[in-house]
Order: structure tokens, then sequence, then C-alpha cells
């Protein structure tokens, strides 16, 4: 799901409060991050229950020397809305 510029830049405040230290990759040492503007889900892989995996949404932060790519809770981060039973949003 791609985010608006407002949420964009939401996350982009979030990672400034809370990420410190000018963070560098812990892969190639580099600084120069990309904020990704879409939103993605890491599904449990649980094969005995296929038809209720447990789904988060995250939002991304890519190295832009190596590719290295973190992950943030995006309901954390109030970057969606906590999905209410019945799948419908609230």
């Amino acid at each position: 799901m791609k985010m608006d510029k407002a949420k964009v830049d939401q996350f982009i405040k979030w990672l400034k409060e809370k990420w410190s230290n000018g963070q560098k990759c812990p892969i190639c040492l580099h600084d120069d991050w990309f904020v990704g503007d879409k939103l993605f889900e890491l599904k449990e892989n649980e094969p005995e229950i296929p038809q209720t995996p447990s789904i988060m949404p995250v939002a991304s932060v890519i190295c832009k020397n190596c590719g290295h790519t973190v992950f943030f809770n995006a309901l954390h981060i109030k970057l969606m809305d906590i999905p209410k039973q019945g799948g419908q949003n609230g």
C-alpha cells in the first residue's frame, strides 16, 4: 500500500525522534538511507494453520549503498489504523 505524503512525513519525523546517532548501516557502515513510501506485510509462516496467518504491516528504510533494509511496525508508528475484527479498520 502506497503511503501519501503526510504519512511519509510522519514516518520521517518518527525516525528522526527515535533513530538516534545518525544510524550507520550495520552491513556497509554508510549512513545514507532511503525512506520507502510503501507499506508491506510480513506474514507468519504457519503451515498447520494456513487460513489464519498473523500479518504485520511494516514500513521500510533502505541503505542507498548496499540495499540493507530495516522494517518498522506500521501500527506502532500509527501509519495505519489497527484492524478491528471482521476486517474493518477503525
